[in-house]
């Protein structure tokens, strides 16, 4: 989650624009990097463990977790899948 909101920061001083309050980027940001982790990248079940994840406003969802060598993949898939094609879609849903 830090490294999601470090690097959201960064991309909302780019557009000069930030989320709303009851935005939950990091259900997409999950769904979409879990798929890439496993799709691609290869990394195994064994490899990534689930915990209860507390959204905003007190929903909980389970959700997983990674090694910490795994962070430089994040951060790759971040920038250069999510935040071109996923990124878009997500802020006009916001938008309605």
């Amino acid at each position: 989650m830090g490294e999601l909101f470090k690097h959201l920061y960064s991309l909302e001083a780019l557009f000069n624009r930030s989320l709303d309050e009851h935005a939950m980027i990091e259900l997409s940001v999950g769904l979409h990097g879990s798929r890439y982790a496993r799709e691609v990248v290869g990394i195994a079940d064994q490899h990534r463990c689930k915990y209860a994840h507390v959204c905003q406003g007190g929903r909980i969802e389970q959700v997983w977790a990674y090694a910490l060598h795994s962070v430089t993949i994040f951060n790759k898939v971040l920038w250069e899948v999510y935040f071109p094609q996923h990124f878009p879609d997500y802020k006009r849903y916001r938008a309605k």
